[in-house]
């Protein structure tokens, strides 16, 4: 959960063609819905942040697909795998669910970064390095100790996964949030959650 959010300004680099793939695909966004409350964030108003418009081509201008030689793909992802990612956020939210913060920050970058994701599409930092998400944590657990949430339609990938976090005990229960992930070397770099939705109703 470290880093920045990427600008349109910043070019690809352009002897790796796996990178210049990889820049045309937009930067998800998330924040974890125990960060919402220490941010003091209310679920249904809108969060913020700046994020960068996307260039709009010219009339001229036709985006084809960039094809990626299997070669070149397949050293990009070597060091990293689904299973390595899934596995980092499988921890994380077992953790979540002990309420062991401790354990939590140990799964995260030194430099890690969280966003939070507004109604508007605009993000806000809601923490800045391990140091400062575990005194989130230990806060938030000070307060809400049994709290508990579960990971559905997770969509893995080799360094981003995505899924839909919900609570299933404790304040809020019932409620769900989109939620990204990035991981490199078993560790998250950056995290973004989406606003909180309410529990689905009964057709």
């Amino acid at each position: 959960m470290e880093g920045r959010i990427r600008t349109g300004s910043e070019s690809p680099e352009p002897t790796n063609p796996a990178r210049a793939a990889q820049s045309l695909v937009p930067t998800l966004k998330l924040a974890l819905l125990s960060g919402l409350v220490l941010a003091g964030i209310e679920p249904a108003s809108p969060l913020h942040a700046a994020t960068s418009s996307p260039v709009e081509p010219t009339k001229s201008a036709r985006l084809e697909p960039m094809a990626v030689s299997p070669k070149v793909q397949e050293a990009e992802t070597a060091e990293f795998s689904p299973s390595d990612a899934t596995e980092t956020v499988e921890r994380l939210i077992a953790a979540f669910n002990r309420a062991a913060a401790e354990e939590m920050a140990e799964l995260v970058a030194h430099d890690f970064e969280l966003f939070y994701v507004g109604n508007d599409g605009r993000a806000v930092t809601g923490a800045e390095g391990r140091v400062a998400f575990l005194e989130q944590m230990k806060q938030y657990f000070a307060s809400y100790p049994n709290v508990k949430s579960r990971a559905e339609n997770v969509v893995p990938g080799p360094i981003f996964i995505a899924y839909r976090e919900r609570i299933v005990e404790g304040p809020g229960a019932g409620q769900s949030s989109i939620a990204v992930y990035e991981v490199r070397d078993r560790l998250i770099q950056r995290a973004w959650y989406y606003p909180t939705e309410p529990p689905p109703t009964d057709p």
